[in-house]
């Protein structure tokens, strides 16, 4: 299979024609082979040699290493050495030349030397790694999962029409479109953790990792990670740096600490929302304001701006008594 995923189809190996055999100025004992004993040997590589190994085993079984026959005073050289190559015909061992290797066995040149510089230190082929590294391009397996968590929880309705007919599901109108879907799975729209709250807070004598007491009523923010659901921070104040920027001094809670010896619920949190709720066009405007205003800090505003509001909606809170 190639890169782009197409599917090249590879040629049936067959004997080329052999220059030795046809020339017959090959100084090696490659005349003197038949073509019935020709034959045999790819016969006997291809069809009886199944295995990866076996095969690269028997290339490096026909050749030997040996010295160079001439050498040039004038000229050095890195080698110092060639390889001669053998067959074997009816028990007789026969030397030939490369090329009626390469022919015979239908062979490539770059295989036969990647064969002869990858041997071990028995003289036995490198082992076959192919298909036994892991797949860069590969999803791990929890990503699949948590896929799989979220395709679950997405509210599915039976068919109207064809309900009696079919056991299949379909998405409510709650998604515009597999973008929309995309975008809740991304970004987690509004989990709903009231039961991860309960399954955390409802255990007396909650421990913070410096030893302290939790102080529940004096909480201002709890900050979760769904991948880690026994450990969650608490802050029980906001401060201001110098630059008036807020600074949350939080303080690890771990419940496995805490209850070692109890079975945890695996408690997890479900979609409450599938889109951003917008606001009052009122309250957007107020916002704006406060962010031109800089009461709100700048690295906030790109949030707060990119609330959806509606004319529409009521607002539901009542009005502030400006005397307290």
């Amino acid at each position: 299979m190639k890169k782009d995923n197409s599917f090249e189809v590879v040629r049936k190996k067959k004997m080329k024609e052999n220059d030795c055999l046809v020339k017959k100025k090959c100084k090696n004992e490659c005349a003197t082979i038949s073509e019935t004993e020709i034959l045999a040997i790819f016969n006997k590589y291809w069809y009886e040699l199944n295995d990866y190994n076996r095969k690269r085993d028997y290339l490096l079984s026909c050749m030997e290493k040996a010295p160079i026959k001439r050498t040039y005073v004038l000229h050095t050289s890195n080698r110092s050495s060639t390889y001669r190559y053998f067959v074997s015909v009816d028990n007789v061992e026969k030397e030939v030349c490369r090329k009626f290797i390469l022919s015979t066995l239908d062979i490539s040149e770059k295989l036969l030397r990647y064969t002869r510089d990858n041997k071990i230190d028995l003289y036995v082929s490198k082992h076959d790694n192919r298909g036994k590294q892991p797949s860069k391009n590969k999803t791990a397996n929890v990503i699949i999962g948590n896929v799989d968590r979220f395709i679950q929880m997405l509210p599915a309705v039976p068919s109207h029409y064809c309900r009696g007919s079919s056991s299949k599901k379909y998405i409510t109108n709650d998604f515009n479109s597999l973008e929309h879907v995309y975008r809740v799975y991304i970004e987690d729209y509004f989990l709903d953790w009231s039961e991860v709250c309960k399954t955390m807070f409802n255990r007396p004598k909650l421990k913070d990792t410096d030893g302290c007491d939790v102080k529940f009523k004096k909480i201002r923010t709890v900050y979760f990670n769904k991948e880690y659901l026994n450990n969650f921070k608490i802050a029980y104040s906001f401060k201001h740096n110098d630059d008036n920027n807020i600074i949350l001094d939080y303080k690890n809670v771990s419940i496995t600490e805490n209850r070692s010896r109890s079975k945890l619920k695996n408690v997890e949190p479900k979609q409450l929302y599938f889109s951003k709720l917008p606001i009052t066009e009122t309250k957007y405007k107020d916002l704006k304001q406060l962010c031109t205003k800089k009461t709100i800090p700048d690295k906030f505003h790109s949030e707060y701006l990119e609330i959806p509001f509606k004319a529409t909606i009521r607002d539901e809170l009542a009005e502030t008594d400006e005397e307290d």
